[in-house]
């Protein structure tokens, strides 16, 4: 399977700060927890609280948002828009995306792009307190391991080498920089085009499940709640082919040269 983070990789944004910005410019009186969160800020600064904790208390504003799914659906309705051009083209029905954002909010996205697999951090979205570890660098690994104890990671692609722990462990990586990719720790000076193999030549994504030109939708269907989008026969939420269209399958190229496909 391929593994992808999410914000920055296949979201063009981080989805956790698009989300803040989106509840507060619909619900102001969101503002009141501003003092609990630049404290929770300061004090991560100064080196008195873990990443983790800091989420905890920015997170303190879920309080305020008694209707959460309808915040989380109507989001996502509006910002599914921003992922990424290059996913379209490499999208696969095993796709499995890792990220540090809460899983209620990623999952909503997984289900309007037809992705069954996902591993985040588990939040509580009534409290924003931590249910388990923030799945972030080393987490991620564990939590892989984890759900797939004889999983093989084919390609992984990530903005961030704070992902080196997933990078090791995949058969090939690639670092994404806006909507190029190149292979992990590559010179960023000549970025191979969207479709193309990277520069060196190198094959993109492994040996493991090639074959067949990537399908819109990728298979899956609905992979849990938080939100009501009725979905089609391609398994993508009908909200969303406005988005889409044909553009996927305008701009696959030979699958010898997506990520996931044959050796050259």
């Amino acid at each position: 399977m391929n593994v992808y983070d999410f914000d920055c990789t296949i979201y063009d944004g981080d989805c956790t700060r698009d989300f803040y910005a989106y509840c507060l410019s619909n619900r102001w009186s969101l503002a009141r927890f501003w003092p609990a969160q630049a404290w929770a800020f300061l004090l991560y600064a100064l080196g008195l609280i873990d990443k983790t904790r800091c989420k905890e208390r920015f997170f303190v504003f879920f309080r305020g948002l008694p209707d959460m799914d309808n915040f989380v659906y109507d989001f996502w309705r509006r910002r599914i828009g921003r992922i990424k051009h290059f996913y379209q083209v490499w999208q696969k029905p095993d796709d499995l995306i890792i990220s540090a954002s809460p899983d209620f909010l990623v999952r909503q996205a997984c289900r309007r792009l037809g992705i069954a697999n996902l591993i985040a951090s588990e939040v509580d979205y009534r409290t924003g307190k931590f249910v388990g570890a923030n799945c972030y660098g080393e987490e991620k690994v564990r939590r892989f391991i984890a759900n797939y104890p004889r999983g093989e990671v084919d390609g992984f692609f990530s903005d961030s080498l704070s992902d080196t722990p997933m990078a090791r462990l995949a058969k090939r990586s690639y670092l994404v920089r806006k909507n190029q990719v190149v292979p992990w720790l590559a010179a960023p000076a000549a970025p191979a085009p969207v479709g193309d193999r990277p520069a060196g030549g190198a094959d993109t994504g492994g040996g493991g499940s090639g074959g067949s030109a990537p399908r819109r939708g990728g298979g899956a269907g609905d992979v849990g709640s938080g939100g009501s989008g009725q979905q089609g026969a391609d398994g993508r939420d009908q909200d969303t082919k406005h988005y889409y269209g044909n553009q996927a399958e305008d701009l696959v190229q030979p699958e010898a040269q997506r990520p996931g496909g044959p050796a050259a």
